[in-house]
């Protein structure tokens, strides 16, 4: 079986290089497409999405080691550093860690006592405060994600219903948020929040949200839903600040032609990812394999690849790298407010996530691709060409295109006018922001299709002298 197995994906991978060879391509891009291959590419995403890397959050060591290793990878491919730091784009920031030296949590419901400890906790800070036996607010998230009425400076007990996707979780977390509770103490075993909240150094620490506790401890999560009312002791220290750099990591491919290498084309994907657990027993990493250590192997792959291009297209590319899209799409945002080329003279962006799982909550995605805003620019029609030619269907989804298309990077160079899409194969999976999003889950010949198809594309725009345009 497993022999078949293997032939079979042999066969599809010799299918789609004839198909590409059939097109015309020049022997240059063939050679660029035929070096992605999946071998290279769980090379890349192995190392990125492995425990060692402690799930790269917005700032961490194991995302400091990422940042080291995508520029390695720039750098060995011989691509100039476009940064304001070499290879780095870094901007001034600090990082809001919680104080939990003197933390104290207790919950007095259904006629017991739950004494919350602090390793079954993560704690995004908020002010500090100190209170005891105070009526709690239980917010119970309807099925459609609408958030009933909250008093404002309340403590807030949140219970989301797990059939809940990424989209309505945000916006249960927003509608929360604004509602200026004190202090939410969330319910829920998936996605926990971070312990870090980063900010611009000029921020003011009153403008922090509401300190949030994500329980993860077991009996409370039992219990909860027979809860009708609770008392809450809480003992929280506020936070520190220390500072960072918010790094992202670039690198240009100068274009060939003397009135077009002044404009570019940028291919994007984000290297962060929600962080860990801390030391404990069983899995605590949330690795980030397919969100999106596989958009980040996919940029690697087509820089080192079209680094080797005899003839260079006639635009210039660049590759970027972006921290801090987890905290809120910040890196890219960073990199647009002040870029390293000028921006009005970048002309579009492709950029890529979750594109190595096939198996998701839309269905079998192997050999597809979508893009956000399918109808929105002219770049659409690059990568459903491209697809064309390299065996692999686009199409919109026609229920989350549209939807998605403010929830990624491109979203920071489309507020700036330049024609931005978001491909990936599929939006939602089982492991979304999970444990279990593991780097042996990705299939390699899948992402090795799709990655050639948005390296086709890629080559596609660059190459072109006239300008993709938005059409609505």
């Amino acid at each position: 079986m497993e022999t078949g197995r293997i032939l079979t994906k042999a066969l599809l991978f010799m299918a789609a290089a004839a198909v590409c060879a059939g097109q015309d391509l020049s022997t240059d891009w063939q050679a660029v497409l035929n070096r992605i291959r999946p071998d290279s590419l769980r090379g890349h995403l192995s190392f990125l999405a492995s425990d060692l890397l402690e799930g790269r959050d917005t700032p961490s060591r194991g995302q400091a080691v990422a940042a080291e290793y995508i520029a390695s990878r720039f750098r060995a491919a011989g691509l100039e550093p476009a940064g304001n730091n070499g290879y780095f784009h870094d901007t001034a920031y600090v990082a809001r860690e919680a104080d939990l030296r003197d933390f104290l949590l207790l919950i007095r419901a259904g006629g017991k006592t739950y004494h919350i400890r602090r390793e079954q906790v993560t704690v995004a800070p908020g002010a500090a405060m100190e209170h005891y036996g105070i009526p709690a607010v239980i917010v119970r998230v309807s099925g459609d994600g609408k958030v009933p009425a909250i008093p404002p400076g309340s403590i807030v007990l949140l219970s989301a219903p797990p059939g809940l996707n990424p989209m309505q979780l945000f916006a249960v977390r927003q509608a929360v948020r604004k509602a200026s509770p004190q202090l939410v103490i969330a319910l829920d075993s998936r996605q926990p929040v971070s312990n870090v909240r980063v900010a611009r150094p000029d921020s003011n620490p009153r403008e922090t949200a509401p300190a949030t506790i994500h329980i993860r401890q077991g009996d409370v999560l039992a219990d909860a839903g027979n809860w009708t009312e609770a008392e809450v002791s809480v003992r929280l220290s506020g936070f520190a600040d220390r500072p960072f750099a918010m790094r992202n990591v670039a690198a240009v491919l100068p274009g060939s032609d003397p009135d077009l290498r002044d404009t570019y084309v940028f291919l994007s994907a984000h290297y962060d990812h929600i962080g860990w657990l801390g030391e404990g027993k069983g899995d605590r990493v949330y690795n980030g394999a397919n969100d999106d250590a596989s958009g980040t192997s996919a940029l690697l792959a087509i820089a080192e690849s079209a680094a080797r291009l005899a003839q260079r297209p006639k635009r210039t590319i660049v590759f970027l790298a972006v921290a801090g899209e987890e905290k809120g799409l910040l890196g890219s945002k960073e990199y647009l407010r002040n870029p390293t080329v000028p921006a009005g003279k970048i002309v579009a962006n492709i950029n890529m996530e979750h594109l190595g799982r096939t198996d998701t909550a839309e269905g079998d995605q192997t050999r597809k691709l979508n893009v956000t805003g399918f109808n929105f620019s002219e770049l659409t029609g690059y990568v459903v060409q491209a697809g064309k030619r390299t065996g692999v269907s686009v199409t919109k989804n026609e229920k989350l295109s549209d939807p998605f298309f403010r929830q990624s990077d491109n979203l920071a160079f489309a507020d700036k006018n330049i024609p931005a899409h978001t491909v990936s194969s599929g939006y939602l999976f089982g492991d979304y922001h999970g444990l279990g999003d593991h780097w042996d889950k990705i299939d390699y010949d899948h992402l090795a299709a799709v990655t050639r198809t948005i390296a086709l594309a890629l080559l596609e725009l660059a190459d072109s002298p006239v300008a993709p345009k938005w059409t609505r």
